[in-house]
């Protein structure tokens, strides 16, 4: 009688499953390699599956985990220190590191217990508060910052507060100086954050797409490009979210990745998208990515960014991420960061077929 050859295929893709190397999902499900890292992710402390929309990535180990393993045993603020930031004289500053000049600001937030309170208000300017999203912990907030004054205060705060898992819960938010900047380039801003918000989430954790405190936008550049006031502005920011007064600091717009509602109130431009992280390279690479973008809408005409959205009949991810990084960006070492971010939270068949392009 002849050998009987077992064939297995992913219970996914349907396709067999030729290097003998099969995964065991949620309730069983076989599957290839591919498939599972498109669909689920081990946890890198008790070795068990979990969904990758459930997965927690702690950018701080590079390391995913499941829900149960993110539980903490106490969830209060009792060791809670707070103090305010103090301001840095930024007339001295220099740009060989930071080049662009827009002054910014950051918000980081560590969802954990005995943190170096002491040594971050001794060594640093930055101040710590109390938030509400956190179980415990604290949001670590600068001053105004600017140029490479801003790349070394930030840094000290890496290195004081070291490589550790800042928690699921927390994010990292990026303020840019909008009192210069009327409702006009406000408006070409927002048309290129809406046109590439999808390429920024895929160089985040998953988990990021459905946070409630970084959520996307459902505007249109359609919509958009309706603004032809300072008042249209304000009301059609304010219509994604027509329940709360816009006067409501807690208006739930102020919850948008790309945020407006602190330009009508602070004057800022809010980037909210970044999971938390306390990794000073990812720290500086996301803001230079940001400050790239909100640099070639001020310098670019609306007609231009229209011209964006030209994909030439091709609407595949990597056109839009490469029109992205190739044509607003335009900085080789950040086209490399993004690649390694981008590979570590998608799956090869939403990139295999470009990659010998980009490599």
């Amino acid at each position: 009688m002849p050998d009987v050859i077992t064939r297995i295929l992913c219970h996914l893709c349907c396709g067999e499953i030729s290097d003998g190397h099969v995964h065991i999902g949620i309730d069983g499900v076989m599957c290839c390699s591919e498939c599972f890292l498109e669909h689920y992710r081990y946890c890198d402390d008790c070795g068990g599956v979990t969904t990758l929309a459930n997965a927690y990535y702690d950018e701080g180990n590079d390391e995913y985990y499941c829900e149960n393993c993110c539980q903490r045993e106490n969830s209060d603020d009792s060791d809670l220190v707070t103090f305010e930031s103090e301001s840095i004289n930024l007339s001295n500053t220099t740009f060989k590191h930071l080049r662009d000049k827009r002054c910014f600001g950051v918000e980081l937030e560590i969802d954990r217990k005995e943190l170096p309170y002491q040594k971050i208000k001794e060594s640093t300017k930055f101040g710590s508060k109390y938030d509400g999203s956190l179980g415990c912990g604290a949001e670590f907030v600068s001053p105004i910052l600017q140029g490479d004054i801003g790349f070394n205060e930030i840094q000290r705060l890496c290195n004081i507060v070291g490589n550790i898992n800042v928690g699921r819960r927390s994010g990292f938010h990026v303020h840019f100086d909008a009192r210069d900047l009327r409702w006009q380039s406000i408006k070409k801003i927002w048309m290129v954050y809406n046109i590439f918000e999808g390429v920024l989430y895929s160089m985040l954790p998953n988990s990021r797409t459905a946070n409630t405190y970084c959520r996307k936008s459902n505007m249109t550049v359609a919509n958009i490009k309706k603004i032809a006031s300072a008042e249209d502005l304000q009301d059609i920011w304010y219509s994604q979210n027509p329940e709360n007064s816009e006067n409501d600091h807690y208006n739930q717009t102020r919850y948008l990745g790309f945020n407006l509602h602190s330009y009508f109130h602070q004057s800022t431009i809010e980037i909210r998208y970044h999971s938390g992280t306390i990794n000073f390279e990812k720290i500086i690479n996301w803001i230079k990515i940001n400050q790239a973008i909100i640099s070639y809408a001020l310098n670019h005409s609306e007609a231009e960014i229209e011209q964006l959205l030209d994909f030439k009949n091709c609407f595949t991810n990597y056109t839009r991420i490469r029109k992205l990084f190739k044509t607003v960006i335009s900085r080789g070492i950040l086209w490399t960061y993004y690649k390694k971010r981008f590979e570590a939270f998608n799956s090869q068949k939403e990139y295999g077929y470009y990659r010998k392009e980009v490599e």
